[in-house]
């Protein structure tokens, strides 16, 4: 039994002895040099690479957005509108139609989910009735100069706090409101625009009503009724807004050295590399983008603007994409550090294999839900270790 043990465990032995030497000095020799594969590295600081970056205004519709946003800061301001249809049942609008009901009571409540700017900033706002139609589909800026809307304003006892806000509205507007579901002769329910004050220096956002698989109580519109004659009956009904939008105005920010990404406005970028110096026939194995934070320049929120969306340029003027621009890569901001960093290993290796190079399109992540704006060194920046930085390591054979 101990012989034929030995018998099968001979050959391992073998096996091990014979893999004991470097297996270098064994085959190193056998590959000609032609066939080798080395590794190298291509740095934009380091090889001196033409780039260029620069910011540019896109103007975006926010019916999609997952938040709506009231305020005023430097570089811009937010509206906000909302449409209410309140409801009664039945034997309740036949009380109303006999002046048998009547509203007691109406407010608005809005809890805050985002916030931008020093919370001990002035924040405050007007209310006002629209008079035309507007949608979430299609609903810009440019559609804010056509919205019509009743300069005085309707809004009264504003409270505001980190967790919730109110105001009151008149109880014959919301009572018109309610008259109008059975009466359409009635002056129309468009509903209201929330602006703004001028000496308002923040932001505040709250969850939009189709945000998620079920309907959003963020934001309420709270109305009390009484039923009379005797016995009185009282009873508080709320309605989420049937439709909300907010839209954003402001001014594109220019400084020499810096080019900027805003949600909400939108700023986007363009950035590019000419990668002519890159030798040809190689295989990128990793390919990092990092781009420097500018934080003096730089107004974010919370929750914080912290990635980046990174999509391919077909034509860098008309900002077309290519067909694999739905494919975008992140660049996430590094903790403790004012890099925002990604792999575009794909991208530049589609360059390299005879795709043009027109560059990359930039912009913020939350670019739909939040009003931040970040600005980051541009490839002006007379430090070279600030600029956009794109680092390759590559196989060549």
């Amino acid at each position: 039994m101990k012989k034929k043990i030995l018998l099968l465990l001979f050959p391992v032995v073998l096996f091990f002895y014979s893999c004991s030497d470097s297996p270098t000095s064994v085959g190193e020799n056998l590959i000609p040099n032609d066939d080798k594969i080395t590794f190298n590295e291509f740095d934009t600081f380091k090889e001196d690479t033409p780039q260029n970056s620069y910011s540019y205004v896109e103007n975006i519709k926010l019916g999609s957005s997952d938040r709506i946003i009231l305020g005023k800061t430097s570089y811009g301001e937010s509206y906000i509108l909302l449409l209410f249809r309140p409801t009664l049942i039945d034997t309740l609008v036949t009380r109303l139609k006999n002046n048998q009901l009547k509203i007691s009571d109406t407010w608005v409540s809005m809890k805050p989910n985002y916030f931008l700017g020093d919370k001990n900033l002035p924040f405050n706002f007007t209310v006002h009735q629209i008079r035309n139609k507007w949608g979430i589909i299609g609903f810009d800026r440019d559609s804010l100069k056509n919205l019509q809307y009743d300069q005085n304003n309707i809004s009264t006892n504003i409270k505001i706090t980190d967790t919730l806000i109110t105001f009151k509205l008149p109880l014959n507007v919301v009572e018109s409101w309610l008259r109008y579901t059975y009466d359409s002769t009635l002056t129309k329910n468009y509903g209201i625009i929330l602006k703004p004050t001028s000496n308002t220096q923040r932001m505040i956002g709250f969850k939009a009503v189709y945000s998620s698989e079920e309907i959003s109580t963020s934001v309420v519109l709270n109305y009390a009724i009484e039923r009379t004659p005797i016995p009185v009956f009282k009873d508080t009904l709320n309605v989420s807004p049937f439709l909300d939008n907010h839209v954003v105005s402001g001014k594109l920010t220019k400084l020499n050295n810096l080019f900027y990404l805003q949600s909400s406005y939108a700023l986007r970028a363009i950035l590019s590399f000419d990668l002519s110096k890159l030798p040809t026939n190689i295989i990128v194995n990793k390919a990092t983008l990092e781009l420097t934070k500018d934080d003096k320049n730089s107004f974010d929120g919370s929750p914080s603007s912290d990635s980046i969306d990174v999509q391919i340029l077909a034509d860098s003027v008309s900002k077309k994409l290519t067909s694999d621009s739905l494919y975008n890569i992140t660049l996430s901001k590094q903790s403790n550090s004012n890099i925002y960093s990604g792999d575009l290993t794909w991208m530049v290796q589609k360059w390299l294999k005879g795709e043009i190079n027109q560059g990359l399109k930039l912009s913020l992540t939350d670019e739909y839900s939040a009003t931040s704006l970040i600005a980051f060194y541009n490839s002006k920046e007379t430090n070279k270790a600030l600029r956009p930085r794109l680092k390759i390591i590559y196989a060549k054979k």
